[in-house]
Protein backbone atom coordinates (compact mmCIF):
# COMPACT_ATOMS: atom_id res chain seq x y z
CA UNK A 1 0.00 0.00 0.00
CA UNK A 2 1.38 3.34 -1.06
CA UNK A 3 1.46 5.82 1.84
CA UNK A 4 -0.20 8.46 -0.35
CA UNK A 5 -2.79 6.13 -1.89
CA UNK A 6 -5.69 8.10 -0.39
CA UNK A 7 -4.28 11.59 -0.92
CA UNK A 8 -6.56 13.67 -3.16
CA UNK A 9 -9.28 11.00 -2.87
CA UNK A 10 -10.88 12.53 0.22
CA UNK A 11 -11.25 16.14 -0.93
CA UNK A 12 -14.61 17.62 0.16
CA UNK A 13 -15.46 14.49 2.18
CA UNK A 14 -17.26 14.94 5.52
CA UNK A 15 -16.96 11.46 7.02
CA UNK A 16 -14.59 8.51 6.59
CA UNK A 17 -15.60 4.94 7.44
CA UNK A 18 -12.87 2.30 7.54
CA UNK A 19 -14.66 -1.05 7.36
CA UNK A 20 -12.41 -3.38 5.39
CA UNK A 21 -9.16 -5.20 5.86
CA UNK A 22 -7.36 -8.06 4.12
CA UNK A 23 -8.58 -11.41 5.41
CA UNK A 24 -6.03 -13.91 6.73
CA UNK A 25 -5.14 -16.75 4.42
CA UNK A 26 -2.55 -19.28 5.43
CA UNK A 27 -0.38 -19.03 8.51
CA UNK A 28 2.03 -16.29 7.43
CA UNK A 29 0.95 -13.16 9.32
CA UNK A 30 3.15 -11.05 7.03
CA UNK A 31 0.65 -11.57 4.21
CA UNK A 32 -2.15 -9.71 5.97
CA UNK A 33 -0.89 -7.71 8.96
CA UNK A 34 1.38 -5.26 7.10
CA UNK A 35 -1.21 -4.50 4.37
CA UNK A 36 -3.91 -3.95 7.01
CA UNK A 37 -1.72 -1.62 9.08
CA UNK A 38 -0.38 0.27 6.05
CA UNK A 39 -3.85 0.70 4.57
CA UNK A 40 -5.38 1.99 7.80
CA UNK A 41 -2.40 4.27 8.47
CA UNK A 42 -2.47 5.70 4.94
CA UNK A 43 -6.20 6.41 5.26
CA UNK A 44 -5.82 8.12 8.64
CA UNK A 45 -2.87 10.23 7.47
CA UNK A 46 -4.79 11.34 4.38
CA UNK A 47 -7.90 12.12 6.44
CA UNK A 48 -5.85 14.26 8.83
CA UNK A 49 -4.93 16.54 5.91
CA UNK A 50 -8.53 17.24 4.82
CA UNK A 51 -10.18 20.14 6.68
CA UNK A 52 -13.74 19.16 5.70
CA UNK A 53 -13.61 15.78 7.46
CA UNK A 54 -15.70 15.89 10.64
CA UNK A 55 -15.34 12.29 11.83
CA UNK A 56 -13.38 9.14 11.11
CA UNK A 57 -14.88 5.81 12.14
CA UNK A 58 -12.72 2.68 12.26
CA UNK A 59 -14.83 -0.42 12.79
CA UNK A 60 -14.20 -4.12 13.03
CA UNK A 61 -16.33 -7.05 11.95
CA UNK A 62 -16.87 -10.72 12.56
CA UNK A 63 -13.74 -11.22 10.45
CA UNK A 64 -11.74 -10.20 13.52
CA UNK A 65 -12.73 -13.55 15.04
CA UNK A 66 -11.16 -15.60 12.23
CA UNK A 67 -8.57 -17.99 13.65
CA UNK A 68 -4.99 -16.76 13.34
CA UNK A 69 -4.24 -19.88 11.31
CA UNK A 70 -6.30 -18.34 8.53
CA UNK A 71 -9.54 -19.08 6.76
CA UNK A 72 -10.14 -22.83 6.53
CA UNK A 73 -10.24 -24.22 3.00
CA UNK A 74 -11.82 -27.28 1.46
CA UNK A 75 -15.60 -27.31 1.64
CA UNK A 76 -18.17 -26.05 4.07
CA UNK A 77 -16.70 -25.39 7.46
CA UNK A 78 -19.98 -24.69 9.20
CA UNK A 79 -23.46 -24.14 7.97
CA UNK A 80 -25.68 -22.61 10.59
CA UNK A 81 -28.25 -19.87 10.51
CA UNK A 82 -28.34 -19.35 14.25
CA UNK A 83 -25.13 -17.81 15.52
CA UNK A 84 -24.73 -17.00 19.17
CA UNK A 85 -21.75 -14.96 20.26
CA UNK A 86 -21.25 -14.04 23.86
CA UNK A 87 -19.24 -10.98 24.73
CA UNK A 88 -17.77 -10.29 28.13
CA UNK A 89 -17.46 -6.51 28.27
CA UNK A 90 -15.16 -6.81 31.27
CA UNK A 91 -12.96 -9.52 29.78
CA UNK A 92 -9.25 -9.10 29.18
CA UNK A 93 -7.67 -9.20 25.75
CA UNK A 94 -5.69 -12.33 25.05
CA UNK A 95 -1.95 -11.99 24.71
CA UNK A 96 -0.85 -13.47 21.39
Amino acid sequence: MDEVAFDCKLNDVDFVLHLASPLPHGKDKQTYFPPAVKGATALLKAAAKVPTIKKVVVASSIAALIPMSGIPTGGIVREDNIWVFSVDENGDFEDT
